[in-house]
């Protein structure tokens, strides 16, 4: 399982990387090359990385399943849509987001909600136990818990 550090330090890295390359390239240029540059862009729901019930008493299984099989996938059916629709010529999710100001209120909408809600999944974890000793004497220590 990948660590919350780990994904947010590989999706920074993402869009920094396309950040600067956006700059760099001419507006025309294909953030792919090889067979990528002809593929469509698609956003997929990534697969909970724990079952609904793994949050629980945090988040009940009940609105865990809803809001993960009706709420995120109808981000991520919309945003799709949206891409085949408007014919987005961006080839990652990364390019997407990085000029997402250029695309249509059902794109933008869609697109951060599906990219969202795949990084809110692998944000949480069940059953954390909790920060090192170390780290809570320093926790303890600093703040005032009365």
């Amino acid at each position: 399982m990948q660590t919350r550090r780990k994904f947010i330090k590989n999706k920074g890295k993402g869009l920094v990387g396309v950040t600067l390359a956006g700059s760099l390239l001419d507006k025309g240029a294909a953030f792919a090359s090889g067979s990528d540059a002809n593929r469509q862009l698609s956003f997929t729901q990534d697969k909970l990385p724990y079952t609904y019930g793994d949050l629980e008493p945090t988040i009940d299984a009940q609105t865990m399943e809803i809001h993960y099989t009706k709420h995120h996938t109808a981000y991520i059916k919309a945003v799709n849509e949206a891409i085949a629709t408007e014919h987005i010529s961006e080839t990652s999710q990364e390019s997407l987001l990085a000029n997402i100001s250029k695309y249509s209120s059902k794109v933008r909408n869609n697109a951060g909600g599906a990219w969202n809600h795949n990084f809110f999944w692998e944000s949480m974890a069940p059953k954390s136990s909790g920060p090192s000793s170390k780290l809570q004497e320093v926790i303890t220590s600093t703040f005032r818990w009365d």
